[in-house]
């Protein structure tokens, strides 16, 4: 290979991996694009007289409530991004849908809701679906009281 050629090969590869470099930086330091993505972690419950309640873990679609070392219930999640709507599934520690028979029929536990997630702050508005609850409205629905967890440094 003439060094003409190297030099020209040179040229184009350097500024090609610059941009790739670039690229990969830029998704390292503003993480994933995605809601679920971007909720990945551990989460405060913040009480309304501003005291920590419980912390929320969320790991891939799981949502586990945790007090001290001990997981005190967990859900999984389902996303309706665009409409900002979230579903909360209680689950069995086996991972099937835990369920609340009501007669003779077993109704899956489910909380639907809406979210906001803006930064180190999730705010979400739910209900239990299995007692008949409608999705709240917004975040600012009177009848369903948004909570605010913030993301544990």
């Amino acid at each position: 290979m003439t060094r003409s050629r190297l030099r020209r090969g040179l040229l184009v590869a350097l500024p090609l991996l610059a941009l790739l470099g670039a690229a990969g930086c830029f998704l390292f330091l503003h993480g994933p694009s995605d809601d679920l993505g971007r909720m990945q972690g551990d989460w405060v419950l913040k009480g309304a007289d501003g005291r920590d309640r419980v912390v929320v873990r969320i790991a891939g679609d799981r949502w586990t409530y945790h007090v001290g070392d001990e997981e005190r219930g967990r859900s999984r999640i389902t996303l309706n991004p665009a409409a900002r709507e979230i579903d909360l599934t209680a689950l069995e520690a086996d991972g099937r849908p835990r369920t609340f028979t009501r007669g003779a029929v077993g109704v899956e536990m489910k909380e639907v809701g809406v979210y906001d997630l803006r930064g180190d702050e999730f705010r979400i508005a739910k209900t239990p679906e299995w007692h008949g609850g409608a999705r709240p409205k917004s975040l600012d629905d009177a009848e369903t009281p948004a909570l605010t967890l913030v993301r544990l440094k």
